[in-house]
């Protein structure tokens, strides 16, 4: 018999078990704050997982920012839509990416009304850079 979650926390079939889904997306990506460009390196494949109503998200990006020592951004399409309404609305979202090459930590945010991750970190450089992330929402 499955242990039970607290239902804001888990979606169950009709045979009592969690949900389970998982896959592969090639996610849009929209340069919104000083990027000059971005795109999907090697495979071109993000991965997710959903259990419940929780969805985890992976992948590995590759940025070039427009001007060093700014703030940049840079929107990471859903692969689960969800309708958080704002950042850090009730704790529904976790994450971090980190510059592959330097190990410099950066933020992500999830903004469910137009169901994207937001990227954010401060450029310390002009050069493309490969950037591993990974974060956690809710689907409300």
């Amino acid at each position: 018999m499955p242990v039970p979650l607290p239902p804001e926390f888990a979606a169950y079939s009709t045979d009592g078990h969690i949900q389970l889904s998982s896959g592969l997306y090639v996610p849009s990506l929209t340069n919104t704050t000083n990027v000059s460009s971005s795109s999907i390196p090697y495979d071109g494949n993000f991965q997710w997982i959903k259990v419940g109503s929780v969805v985890t998200v992976s992948g590995i990006l590759n940025v070039t920012p427009t001007t060093s020592g700014l703030n940049t951004q840079l929107d990471i399409d859903l692969p689960v839509g969800t309708s958080i309404a704002a950042y850090g609305e009730e704790g529904r979202l976790a994450g971090l990416g980190v510059m592959l090459l330097t190990l410099t930590s950066l933020a992500v945010k999830i903004y469910g009304v137009s169901n994207k991750a937001r990227l954010e970190f401060l450029a310390s450089d002009t050069s493309a850079n490969d950037v591993a992330v990974s974060f956690t929402y809710r689907v409300v």
